[in-house]
């Protein structure tokens, strides 16, 4: 394990012994055009609202240490499961999991719940839908977060296992589910690997990654290897916007983050010390501040 790991692991067990005194969040389950949708709602109803998107093989779980600071500030907030993640439903067409369908249905949401317009901030994959509802639906946008995002290169992000790995990976996963593909990782040492992890956080993680279905999975990651080029609508954008990347973000995702910050009019760009593509968790003292500091000057 490195130091870097040990530092955000450290912090991580830290935050989840007190997550029970956290803030209390209520599921609300709304159908979109078809496709149920669920998100936890938290905050007072007079609150500003503000939408928090997760990312591939995650759930709105991966913001259960922004909520509490968010709610406490007077926000309103929303984090929803996007389709094939968490309590939501996993359509069987890959199209349903395109970037656009997703902001679109995601709109829908928001507004059904009262959340529009609204802060929109996006991880990851999450960033890459977030783009997509700025654009599509500007009015539904007050500002805009993009936190270690997907975005416009030239060339496609690097994979992180071999091929013969990641075929054995996708075959388990259609056949008998993520909990054997996360056990996959734990023998044969993947990315998901967690056996040096305190107990706390292996299981942390591994409820966060196996509440994704197949289709999640796969058909989102083709969504977002086939998503549309956005860097020019992005160069109109008009709404405030915070980029982020983590001080440990692999190489490829960084040059992702400046590229979007330098296309966004105004846009202001932080990176997060000792956090990595997932700053919320990974160093979650320091990207909450500068989200509140953000979020204050709106």
């Amino acid at each position: 394990m490195e130091d870097s790991d040990a530092e955000w692991i450290g912090q991580l067990q830290t935050k989840l012994s007190s997550l029970r005194g956290g803030a209390r969040t209520v599921e609300r389950r709304v159908a979109i055009d078809g496709v149920e949708l669920a998100g936890q709602v938290a905050g007072s109803p007079e609150g500003r609202p503000i939408v928090l998107l997760h990312g591939l093989t995650a759930s709105s779980g991966d913001w259960s240490f922004t909520v509490g600071p968010l709610t406490a500030a007077g926000w309103r907030v929303l984090s929803p499961d996007l389709p094939g993640h968490g309590r939501s439903a996993a359509p069987k067409a890959a199209a349903a999991y395109r970037m656009e369908r997703v902001a679109d249905l995601l709109n829908g949401l928001a507004s059904e719940l009262g959340f529009a317009p609204a802060v929109v901030v996006g991880n990851s994959m999450g960033g890459a839908v977030a783009q997509e509802w700025v654009l599509r639906h500007p009015e539904a946008v007050s500002a805009l977060v993009l936190v270690g995002s997907a975005g416009d290169l030239d060339a496609r992000s690097p994979t992180l296992e071999d091929a013969g790995f990641a075929e054995r990976e996708r075959a388990l996963f259609w056949s008998d589910g993520a909990e054997a593909v996360w056990d996959l990782h734990q023998r044969e040492g993947g990315w998901l690997q967690s056996t040096e992890m305190p107990a706390d956080v292996a299981a942390w993680g591994k409820a966060r990654f196996c509440a994704t279905r197949p289709e999640g999975c796969f058909y989102g990651s083709q969504a977002v290897r086939e998503r549309r080029p956005t860097l020019a609508g992005l160069a109109h954008v008009a709404c405030k916007t915070l980029v982020i990347c983590g001080e440990n973000e692999p190489a490829w995702f960084r040059r992702v983050s400046d590229r979007i910050a330098a296309t966004i009019p105004g846009a202001a760009y932080e990176i997060i010390p000792a956090g990595g593509h997932c700053p919320q968790w990974q160093n979650i003292t320091a990207f909450n501040a500068i989200l509140l500091r953000f979020l204050a000057g709106l």
